[in-house]
């Protein structure tokens, strides 16, 4: 039965509409209007789809992610909760099962291309640590720490298994009808930053900062400014893209993302320069930021306090008496002394650790959030789990810059994975995006789509003149 299916994977359908089912089947809930017997039976038939197209899937769960983003209703999206016994599942959980479940039937029906995914160095360490993860799962279960906090904090990191869905199911034409679909959605969230600005439906951090969004929205920016910028055209509808999305950054105020930013518009600068391209360095630059201005004063406009806040905000990013920062300091030690304690497996991926000694009188209450996934590895998975996550992001770092990726999808395809990886990289450095379902999945795409490149280039290797179906 399952071979069945999986072999219908090749019939082209609109993949849309698992997406659109899924979406309206978790707002519609979030909301109150459906019951739960008709969520049930929405939920069958929605799982029915994916199973007869299992790359709808990635179209649905994308879909998902960004109702989360609409305004008066995201929230309670998000909030939504289904409970089983004593464990509270929400539809990240359900789609996380869904992934696994087609993984599971791609290993039994398609041996031959798992042990492909297999056949390299980042496969096998992918492997093993989603072992690991499973490990330390079942560590923290049989140790008396509750099973929702379990299934919670272990699906964190045991989503890597992400990137061999996308290998079994991708290739690179499906890759970009599934990038067109995404793109679209995500220049339409700018506009729900302004309508939120206008109508103050924003929400407040404890410093008292205003955010319309989360910081997954910044790495969807960024995914955009980079394919923008790294076609090395300074064309006006490029520039018009970009400060665009600068103009969404600024409203989200991270300073995570902006760092990322200029780093990011560093690569892009020096490789334009090697290239003798220096007159489209100098009017890019003016216009890019003749729109970025434009697109930001009328974010002034909306909400004319906004501008100051974002300033002073960016400008405190390195500021060590911002509270902000200090706070990152406390969390950090805390973190390095509890890996001292526990350095080999730590604490426990699910086990919560105490901050009593760190709570002062300007930061009561604080939870420990040390915004560094190399720290928050330490503590909690102990040396194995950091070291690697750490020889994961090397070896994928190692193949961005090879010849034989770039021989595989071109020059332009390379740079874009390189920053991608710089910008996930940095973000990951200052926030805690690698334990963010709603972000790291973006992480472990980018590791399928190179094991897809990978692939390629082998088959090229093997018949230079054919034309390659990998994953698909």
């Amino acid at each position: 039965m399952s071979k069945f299916l999986l072999n219908r994977r090749n019939i082209d359908v609109p993949p849309i509409i698992g997406g659109v089912l899924v979406g309206l089947a978790v707002v519609l809930a979030g909301i109150g209007v459906v019951i739960k017997p008709a969520m049930i039976v929405a939920g069958m038939l929605v799982g029915i789809v994916f199973l007869l197209f299992p790359a709808s899937l990635l179209w649905g769960f994308f879909f998902y992610q960004w109702t989360m983003y609409l305004p008066h209703i995201g929230d309670k999206v998000e909030a939504y909760k289904l409970s089983v016994g004593s464990v509270n599942v929400t539809p990240n959980d359900l789609f996380f099962a869904m992934f696994a479940l087609l993984i599971g039937l791609g290993m039994l029906t398609r041996p031959i291309a798992f042990r492909r995914a297999l056949n390299n160095t980042l496969g096998k360490l992918v492997a093993v640590f989603s072992l690991y993860q499973l490990g330390q799962m079942l560590w923290c279960a049989f140790t008396g720490v509750p099973i929702d906090t379990v299934v919670r904090e272990g699906v964190k990191y045991l989503v890597c298994i992400y990137m061999f869905y996308i290998f079994l199911y991708f290739d690179r034409a499906r890759l970009a009808k599934f990038a067109r679909f995404a793109y679209i959605l995500v220049l339409v969230l700018p506009l729900f930053q302004v309508y939120m600005l206008a109508s103050g439906a924003v929400w407040y951090t404890s410093s008292g900062t205003e955010r319309t969004f989360f910081i997954g929205a910044n790495i969807l920016y960024m995914l955009v400014i980079i394919y923008h910028l790294v076609g090395f055209r300074f064309n006006a509808m490029n520039m018009l893209v970009i400060a665009y999305m600068i103009a969404g950054m600024v409203m989200t105020q991270y300073r995570s993302a902006f760092v990322a930013l200029l780093l990011v518009l560093f690569y892009a600068l020096v490789i334009l320069l090697r290239r003798g391209a220096v007159s489209r360095v100098v009017l890019g630059s003016i216009g890019m930021l003749m729109l970025t201005t434009v697109s930001i004063t009328v974010v002034s406009f909306v909400k004319p306090d906004y501008l100051g806040q974002v300033v002073t905000r960016y400008s405190d990013t390195f500021n060590t008496e911002d509270l902000n920062v200090s706070r990152r300091e406390i969390m950090w030690k805390i973190s390095f002394e509890t890996f001292l304690k526990n350095p080999v497996l730590g604490v426990g991926v699910a086990r919560p650790i105490d901050i009593v000694a760190a709570v002062q009188e300007d930061n009561e209450g604080m939870q420990w959030s040390p915004h560094n996934f190399v720290m928050r590895l330490l503590a909690k998975e102990g040396a194995i789990g950091a070291g690697l996550a750490l020889l994961i992001r090397g070896v994928l770092f190692r193949g961005g810059v090879s010849k034989r990726l770039r021989n595989a999808v071109g020059d332009a395809d390379k740079h874009r994975f390189l920053l991608t990886m710089i910008m996930l990289f940095v973000i990951d450095l200052m926030n805690a995006t690698f334990t963010y379902f709603r972000t790291s999945f973006v992480f472990w795409m980018l590791a399928g789509v190179y094991l897809i490149g990978l692939a390629t280039a082998a088959e090229q290797q093997r018949k230079p003149n054919a034309t390659s179906d990998v994953g698909g």
